[in-house]
């Protein structure tokens, strides 16, 4: 029985997880939210009482059983029997908190009830009944986090020196930082409305502040919502200092293993696993960023100091290598999260009403316990259609409790936080550019191979319609476009309801393919070169990049560029001239028909099914050659610059600067230097370029090209490419008398 328990909860757990994720109809996710969130009773969705539903803990009891019934000691090791279990249930976790509506809501459509019913709806809703009830599941489900599993997951982390964790302990490791994640943010989104007080022991004290909805507190500057103080002592009962500890050397883990991660050679394998290890790194600094900001509500539950020290620590110690850029990522998402108090300063203080005429339908107004939840920074314009003259500002992107869209720009002047840190900008620094409700928000228009591109497309009542905003990181841009599943869509009391759509959720669709061409035909420098696009990154301008320290910086568009990596090419773009291209005053009706043929047979091209959180990233078929017979007849060129596209088979040397800045040079003719927003933009384009050409190689195994030599990856504090080929070389060889099993081996990256 003991074997068999483990496969039968796993399966439990897969098909919750299906239920949450891919539902055959809208409302099956609905009913499985509800069950495993709560909040429920059996008079209907919101109709009950708001104690914990028991699938929550009748899960947790299966789970716990399985791992506490096996022949090895828990506590003192984790291994590949117990791993997997958990790790499904953390997903599972994590699914459900993501999916999860806003203002913690039941899931399901609420039926009208009465008038005594309604009015204890809304009571419900007003004094933070709901609120409450979903810090107690989080609660339920973070003590099982930090009472089972945190002490053998530090245990694990503290001797991978002498063994290296297996790939079931790494997915448990990557699914534990997430649901933290996950915790830290629907915390943040939480607004604690609340009327009166209770406690309870065990994990924590959970206060709550006297007097009705909507007044003011004298121990609160802001109506309706717990003091600062007491929610820090709520987040801190949620995530402990253990947990923090998991984060932060669960990153330093992870930034090591990818630091190190081609020098035994590429091999699929080898990037796959690579791949994952830059997922675990990403996913660790977005906690660590979250959990921060969230922890820093008050001086007593601050974590700064603690994980600046232990990074420290590990840099002095020396026995992980702990890449600048890794960090300084770290310090730009904390910095950005950072911000966070100054909008909310300046939404409890009131938006200024909008200059001109107000459409009272449009028109959305701040709610006194309204919070921001998603702070990101992003370069967003407004785009007219096949505007030449189209350029975007740095702007601050915020998505609130309420799923509204605000955005913010920083004044001339503005303080910005340099490459040494410095004070982040404050209130004053910020200004209103725009506030919209999300459910006006028709669709989205996306591409997997641009992972920081997001284009917007409004309903008619709300100008500009088409905006676009590009991330500077695509970690953010995975949060807000999972933030726009959760939203319910404005509809027209005219339009027509389709049997099997969501209610939940803005449709995304995939930028139009002649734009596509348009990249494909700018990148191709020769009629025969394979132009497949692998990655499209937004990179940092040379004009300005070098001589503007800082990122907060209200820079117009020169200060970002498009780089384009295809199979056999690289090459550089004006935003400007992209931009033209994708803005086609066409746009309304293609899409529209490619939303009416989804809703009607489920089966149109032109639409993006929303992915599973997976660590893929539509990375699949990449590499693939192009179809034959292919043409780019009636495509229009992008203007491309640097002297651009550059052959990859002329590529001489990769540089990937061991600065705090995430920059790449490369050898060519000419020595050219790129600069990304974030070092984890780097890294998904360091692993790219490894694969395109260790895929030269493979496709031309006998060319004696120069560009066709094997390649090497060596760390090395030399400048000249002479010099760094004579390294290479050595340690080629020297890996050969310790590797005999490498010779003859065709790629050596």
């Amino acid at each position: 029985q003991q074997a068999r328990a483990p496969p039968l909860v796993s399966a439990v757990l897969r098909c919750l997880y299906v239920l949450t994720e891919v539902p055959c109809e809208p409302d099956s996710r609905s009913y499985g939210l509800d069950e495993m969130l709560g909040g429920t009773g059996a008079g209907g969705p919101g109709a009950g009482d708001l104690s914990l539903t028991g699938v929550a803990s009748r899960l947790l009891i299966l789970v716990i059983s399985v791992q506490l019934a096996q022949p090895d000691e828990m506590w003192d090791d984790v291994n590949i029997t117990t791993c997997w279990v958990p790790a499904k249930f953390l997903r599972l976790f994590s699914a459900a908190l993501k999916h999860a509506p806003m203002l913690c809501w039941p899931a399901r459509r609420r039926t009208g009830g009465n008038a005594q019913q309604n009015q204890q709806e809304r009571k419900r809703e007003d004094s933070g009944g709901y609120d409450m009830h979903r810090i107690m599941l989080m609660q339920l489900c973070a003590t099982y986090m930090y009472k089972i599993l945190v002490n053998p997951i530090l245990l694990r982390l503290s001797v991978v020196a002498h063994r290296s964790l297996e790939l079931s302990e790494e997915a448990l490791i990557r699914e534990f930082v997430t649901a933290m994640h996950k915790v830290a943010m629907n915390f943040l989104g939480n607004e604690l409305r609340c009327s009166k007080e209770d406690s309870r022991d065990g994990g924590g004290t959970l206060a709550l502040t006297d007097g009705q909805a909507g007044g003011h507190s004298s121990s609160n500057s802001h109506s309706g919502r717990l003091p600062r103080k007491v929610q820090a002592e709520i987040f801190a009962s949620l995530v402990t200092p253990p947990a923090i500890r998991v984060l932060v050397h669960a990153m330093l883990y992870g930034i090591h293993k990818e630091a190190i991660a081609f020098k035994d050679g590429f091999t699929g394998g080898n990037e796959d696993h690579v791949r994952l290890t830059s997922s675990l790194v990403n996913r660790s600094i977005s906690a660590l960023a979250a959990v921060m900001d969230a922890a820093a509500l008050s001086e007593e539950t601050r974590c700064d100091y603690h994980v600046c020290e232990a990074i420290s620590q590990t840099m002095s110690l020396g026995a992980q290598l702990v890449p600048r850029a890794r960090i300084t990522q770290l310090m730009q998402e904390r910095a950005v999260d950072m911000l966070r108090t100054a909008v909310q300063e300046i939404m409890d203080e009131g938006l200024p009403i909008p200059q001109g005429p107000v459409d009272a339908e449009t028109f959305v107004q701040i709610v006194p316990t309204e919070r921001p939840v998603l702070v990101a920074l992003a370069w967003h314009g407004s785009v007219a259609d096949e505007d030449s003259a189209a350029f975007v500002d740095r702007r601050l992107i915020v998505v609130t409790s309420r799923l509204n869209l605000l955005i913010m720009g920083f004044k001339p002047g503005a303080a910005r936080i340099d490459e040494d840190g410095g004070p982040p900008p404050g209130k004053e620094d910020l200004q209103v550019i725009s506030y919209r409700d999300l459910r006006r928000l028709q669709h989205t228009v996306v591409h997997t191979r641009m992972r920081q591109f997001l284009g917007l497309w409004w309903d008619k009542k709300n100008r500009p319609q088409r905006e676009v905003i590009i991330f500077e990181s695509s970690s953010r841009r995975t949060m807000f476009q999972q933030m726009l599943r959760i939203v319910e869509r404005h509809r027209d009391p005219s339009q027509k309801q389709f049997k099997r759509e969501f209610r939940r959720g803005v449709p995304a669709l995939y930028v139009r393919r002649d734009v596509m061409e348009s990249l494909q035909l700018t990148s191709q420098g020769d009629v025969k070169d394979n132009v497949r696009i692998v990655n499209v990154s937004f990179v940092k301008s040379r004009t300005g990049s070098d001589v503007q320290s800082g990122y907060f910086v209200g820079q117009a568009q020169s200060e970002v560029e498009v780089l384009v990596l295809t199979v056999d090419t690289l090459c550089a773009i004006t935003l400007s001239s992209f931009l033209k291209q994708f803005a086609n005053r066409e746009d309304e009706e293609y899409y529209r028909q490619a939303l009416a043929k989804q809703a009607e047979d489920g089966d149109a091209k032109e639409i993006c099914s929303h992915e599973l959180e997976t660590d893929s990233e539509g990375e699949e078929n990449f590499l693939g050659e192009m179809q034959a017979g292919t043409s780019f007849d009636g495509i229009e060129e992008c203007d491309n610059i640097h002297g651009s596209p550059w052959q990859l088979k002329n590529l001489k040397g990769v540089w990937f600067l061991a600065d705090a800045q995430p920059r790449v040079k490369l050898n060519f003719e000419n020595q050219e230097v790129i600069s990304f927003p974030r070092d984890g933009e780097r890294q998904r384009w360091r692993r790219h370029l490894a694969s395109v050409l260790g895929h030269q190689e493979k496709r031309k195994p006998d060319d004696d090209a120069k560009g066709n030599q094997g390649w090497s990856v060596v760390p090395t504090g030399k400048t000249e490419i002479g010099e760094v080929q004579k390294y290479a070389q050595a340690a080629q060889r020297e890996l050969l008398r310790e590797r005999p099993g490498l010779a003859g081996t065709t790629i050596r990256i």
